[in-house]
C-alpha cells in the first residue's frame, strides 16, 4: 500500500521508481564512505548518472517520499487520537496507508459514526495521496498567493525560486486561464 506503482500509473502510493532511487541513493552514500570517489558509479535503468544528477535524482525522490511518509504519520496520529479506545497505532496506520495510497482497504476503523476531523483526515490523504504532495503544495501556494509568480514573491515583486522563471509563469498562467 505504501509502495507500488509505475510512474504515470493513477496508484496513489509512493511509485516504485521513487522508492528505488531513494534506494539507490542510500547505497551509493554508503559507497562513497567506503570507497574512492570514482569507484562509485551510479545507473538508474540504462542511465549512467555523474554524481551531481545522482545527488539531484535521489534529494528529489526523497524530498517527496519524506513528504508523503510526513502526512502518513501525522495522519495516523490524528487518528488514534479520535478513533476511540478500541483502535491502536497499527490500525490506524493501516488505515491512513490505505487512505492515503487509494486502496480501500480498512481494519474497521472507518465507517459511518466516525468523528468529523478522522473524516477530514481521510479525505486529506486520499486527496494528497492521489495527486501528490508536491502538487497540493503548488494549489494551496497558488491560493494564498495568487497565480501570478511576481506577486508570490512578497516585497519588491522578485518571486520566489523557480517561480520567477520565464517558464513558470507560462505554466501559472495556462493554469489560470491567461495565456
Amino acid at each position: 500500500m505504501v509502495l507500488g506503482g509505475a510512474a504515470g500509473s493513477t496508484v496513489g502510493g509512493i511509485k516504485v521508481i521513487r522508492g528505488y532511487t531513494v534506494v539507490r541513493g542510500i547505497v551509493r552514500q554508503f559507497a562513497r564512505v567506503f570507497l574512492p570517489g570514482n569507484a562509485v558509479v551510479a545507473r538508474i535503468g540504462d542511465r549512467t548518472l555523474d554524481r551531481t544528477a545522482m545527488e539531484r535524482e535521489f534529494s528529489e525522490a526523497a524530498i517527496v517520499t519524506l513528504r508523503w511518509l510526513g502526512l502518513l504519520v501525522v495522519a495516523s496520529v490524528v487518528l488514534v487520537n479520535v478513533a476511540g479506545p478500541e483502535f491502536g497505532y497499527a490500525d490506524a496506520l493501516f488505515e491512513v496507508a490505505s487512505a492515503q495510497g487509494n486502496v480501500g482497504l480498512s481494519a474497521g476503523v472507518t465507517g459511518p459514526s466516525m468523528h468529523p476531523a478522522a473524516e477530514f483526515m481521510f479525505v486529506l490523504s486520499m486527496w494528497v495521496g492521489r495527486l501528490g504532495t508536491i502538487p497540493v503544495l503548488v494549489f494551496l501556494w497558488a491560493g494564498l498567493y495568487g497565480l501570478d509568480p511576481q506577486v508570490a514573491g512578497g516585497p519588491g515583486g522578485r518571486g520566489v525560486g523557480r517561480w520567477g522563471s520565464p517558464l513558470a509563469r507560462v505554466a501559472l498562467r495556462s493554469l489560470a486561464g491567461l495565456r
